[in-house]
């Protein structure tokens, strides 16, 4: 209907930001401006692919553990409410002399039978101020700061942020975007504060004459030496969609040779993990059965 009433269609998509992102409608006006609308759909088309083929790598590499995580939690609140008690009884009886580790496992189960509701809803409450203090700017801050500094979710993070800052600049530039808008469209886009930083001082500074390369360089803790290399190198040839196309495949790459291996990696810390929590939950339920033999 907009576009019978003569408005341009990166106008008509505009009207609705929740299904169109900034990016979108910047490379449709740019297609628009510059007679290729059929490219700049094309390269739209290539970006969101990648970009969601990326994500959904990363989430499927953290979904296992999760659940893992998930199920033992799940199945050391059911050992505390239903199996414990019956020991503790038990223990009681017979005025046996617990260890601490059982002490610590019989307090726990106590305030799951007493007090289970009182703990769900406190649980409840404390996940909802969670949530919101997340939703917040500093929150968002120190999800950013743990995610980037995390051992190896650290460098999946720093790679996966590299690679589609400068895919979403190599195809807004590439549909004929200018360079600040483009960077401006790419802070929107980037996933972490710590990034959107960077791409709001670069806009700035490339609105002065600064070099793009030189914000990549200057912050190689986030950005891997190479984006700054190749950045760089495109700017004084005259190839930078080219070379910042090249930075994001390699290090899609990268992340998807890291998530291949994830598995095979998480695997060993999670049975450690595990046969430490079992291990813990045995000695202590199995050594003041000792002293109860003893005893009798």
């Amino acid at each position: 209907n907009d576009l019978d009433g003569g408005k341009s269609f990166n106008e008509s998509l505009s009207k609705f930001p929740e299904v169109f992102s900034p990016i979108f409608t910047a490379m449709v006006a740019a297609g628009e401006e510059s007679g290729n609308l059929a490219k700049s759909l094309k390269i739209i088309g290539d970006q969101l692919e990648k970009s969601y083929n990326l994500r959904r790598k990363v989430r499927g590499a953290l979904s296992y553990p999760a659940v893992v995580i998930v199920a033992m939690f799940i199945i050391g609140v059911l050992m505390m409410t239903f199996v414990v008690p019956n020991l503790v009884a038990t223990f009681k009886e017979f005025k046996v002399e617990l260890p601490l580790p059982t002490q610590i496992i019989m307090f726990a189960s106590d305030m799951l039978v007493n007090y289970g509701f009182y703990v769900v809803v406190l649980t409840i409450i404390f996940g909802f101020i969670l949530f919101k203090l997340l939703k917040t700017k500093k929150g968002g801050r120190v999800k950013d700061f743990i995610s980037l500094h995390l051992p190896l979710i650290g460098g999946i993070t720093k790679e996966m942020n590299t690679a589609i800052v400068t895919r979403t600049l190599s195809s807004l530039l590439s549909s004929g975007v200018n360079m600040v808008r483009a960077i401006s469209i790419t802070e929107s886009v980037a996933n972490n504060s710590y990034y959107k930083e960077i791409l709001r001082d670069a806009g700035r500074g490339v609105e002065k004459g600064l070099a793009l390369s030189s914000f990549f360089v200057n912050n190689e803790p986030l950005f891997p030496i190479l984006a700054g290399e190749f950045t760089e190198v495109g700017e004084e040839t005259g190839q930078l969609v080219q070379m910042l196309q090249n930075v994001a495949d390699f290090y899609e790459g990268e992340v998807d040779a890291i998530t291949k291996d994830m598995s095979t990696i998480i695997e060993p810390a999670l049975m450690v993990f595990m046969g430490i929590a079992v291990g813990f939950f045995a000695v202590s339920i199995i050594q003041p059965i000792y002293s109860l033999t003893s005893a009798i």
